[in-house]
């Protein structure tokens, strides 16, 4: 049996999007485009969360929100990794991170609460438009939105 890799956004149609892989063993693995006009390809083992809810209610939220992230790696036509980022940018890019909520879950329905996302500092070299690692309650996690180009 081939091992399921999932494109998201394959055809590059959907319009606002944004979500979380968190890295997991689980024999699934979810690939996006992303590092603005570079075109990488990257993929990661895990399952996917979708951020949409109380704080992206609506798609014209979730487009705002995913624009506001791109423009941190943007200057002018050109886009950036984290190692041209500069200290103002980072910043930027962990308050945009830190902003975003998403609930915790377990089989204890009292127990579940919202939590933020972080900016997982040990992987900056892996920072790049549309494709950042961050701290989730669930653990490590890629944070991915629609590539700018």
């Amino acid at each position: 049996m081939q091992t399921p890799y999932i494109f998201i956004d394959a055809d590059g149609t959907q319009s606002a999007w944004l979500y979380l892989i968190v890295e997991k063993s689980t024999q699934v693995f979810y690939a996006s485009q992303c590092a603005g006009l570079e075109n990488q390809i990257r993929s990661t083992e895990g399952y996917l969360i979708p951020l949409i809810g109380l704080t992206f209610d609506t798609d014209v939220l979730l487009d705002e929100y995913s624009h506001k992230l791109r423009q941190i790696f943007h200057q002018g036509q050109y886009c950036r990794s984290a190692t041209k980022l500069n200290q103002q940018q980072l910043d930027q890019l962990r308050s945009c991170i830190e902003n975003i909520t998403i609930w915790f879950t377990s089989n204890e329905p009292e127990d579940d609460q919202r939590q933020h996302l972080y900016l997982d500092l040990s992987r900056l070299e892996e920072i790049t438009e549309a494709w950042v690692p961050v701290i989730s309650p669930y653990g490590k996690a890629i944070l991915i939105w629609k590539n700018c180009d």
